[in-house]
């Protein structure tokens, strides 16, 4: 071989070598900017910025196309939600929006280790406070025989708890004693409405004997008007029987005709009775000899 050949080669070599060395070369750098990448996105997963983290996975896509990286950017992304979830359940929890606090601690995801745990522990806290703010006012309304608000406040409890004990025995317990006062007020106003009839009849009799009196009052001047007032009462169409008046009496400051009615028979006559009328107005009372009482008829 000539010396001209070799040079040749020599040069082909070289530029061999100088080749493979610059790609090689490519090749380290390009993978350190990927690891690089990489570890800031780690980093910034470790530090929940996880939009930061997001961005650095992203740029190492443009380095390889990995379905691990694909499957980090998505975790970053659902733990990004699971966060703001539990913060907005936080938030809600301390303003004591105990149902809506449950509703967003529901929403963290088990793959947020940080919060996962957490959230479970608040998800039954927020049932039991709320629960038992429930069950408090249900008990408050039944009290006060509020029946049908007291019945509300158990829906909510069941609508978390569907197998709530304290719930659903106070809804059964509420059931009977509201159709009991239900039957209590259904008879109390029968028994009210029995009154209102008999005071109804008694105002009615009332007003009947006011009109007769008023029909009688200044009528009973003489006598003789007292004896047809009697006669007209108790011996209407019968003849023998007359009545008597024997003269003026006062009892307990009121003015009265005494009158005496017997009836005529054969040979002799029967006393009927002794019957008062009031002067003032014409009222006729039967005297009781045995009590000494007038009574009214």
């Amino acid at each position: 071989m000539n010396k001209s050949k070799k040079n040749i080669i020599i040069g082909v070599t070289i530029i061999i070598l100088v080749t493979l060395g610059g790609f090689g070369s490519y090749k380290y750098t390009k993978y350190k900017d990927y690891k690089t990448l990489l570890n800031k996105a780690e980093a910034y997963m470790e530090i929940e910025n996880y939009d930061k983290a997001i961005e650095n996975y992203e740029k190492t896509l443009d380095y390889k196309n990995n379905k691990d990286i694909v499957d980090k950017i998505n975790l970053a992304k659902e733990i990004k939600e699971s966060k703001a979830n539990y913060e907005k359940a936080m938030e809600l929890y301390n303003k004591k929006d105990y149902l809506g606090a449950l509703e967003s601690f529901k929403k963290v995801s088990k793959r947020d280790s940080k919060r996962f745990n957490l959230a479970q522990d608040k998800i039954k806290e927020c049932i039991n406070i709320y629960v038992n703010e429930n069950l408090d006012k249900a008990k408050a309304l039944a009290k006060d025989k509020k029946y049908k608000e007291a019945h509300a406040y158990l829906d909510k409890v069941l609508s978390i708890d569907k197998e709530n004990v304290v719930a659903k025995n106070l809804k059964d317990q509420y059931i009977k004693e509201e159709k009991e006062l239900q039957e209590e007020i259904k008879k109390a106003g029968e028994e009210a409405k029995k009154v209102e009839e008999e005071q109804k009849k008694q105002a009615e009799e009332e007003q009947k004997i006011k009109e007769e009196n008023k029909n009688l009052q200044g009528q009973v001047t003489t006598k003789k008007k007292a004896e047809e007032i009697v006669k007209n009462k108790v011996g209407t169409g019968n003849n023998n029987i007359k009545a008597i008046c024997e003269g003026e009496e006062v009892r307990e400051g009121v003015s009265y005709y005494s009158v005496h009615v017997y009836e005529v028979v054969e040979d002799h006559t029967a006393t009927m009775g002794w019957y008062y009328v009031r002067k003032d107005n014409g009222q006729v009372f039967l005297w009781d000899l045995a009590s000494d009482i007038l009574k009214p008829i």
